[in-house]
């Protein structure tokens, strides 16, 4: 599904922890976006389509790297283990990906 150019689209927050969660949607909820929260790469992958800017932890991205195959607006990776940076690799593939 291609991205409607009507469409403000949607952002999916996928984050195993709840607090990390919530600060995330308090740092993208002032968008005129709606903004979803899931807290696996399996309630992700139901989720992600042509309209989405899926934020994403780095555990789960690790954890399923087919997600980056899945067509999407783009997709962001947020570091794990709070606010610890994420491995250099896995910020690359990432970012070749979306």
């Amino acid at each position: 599904m291609e991205p409607s150019s009507t469409s403000p689209g949607k952002l999916v927050v996928a984050h195993p922890e709840r607090r990390a969660q919530r600060a995330l949607h308090r740092l993208v909820g002032a968008t005129s976006c709606p903004v979803h929260i899931v807290a696996d790469g399996a309630a992700l992958a139901e989720v992600v389509d042509g309209d989405t800017i899926a934020i994403v932890d780095a555990g789960i991205a690790r954890a399923m790297p087919e997600l980056r195959d899945r067509s999407a607006r783009a997709w962001i990776a947020v570091p794990g283990e709070g606010l610890a940076p994420a491995e250099a690799a896995t910020v690359d593939t990432l970012l070749a990906a979306g």
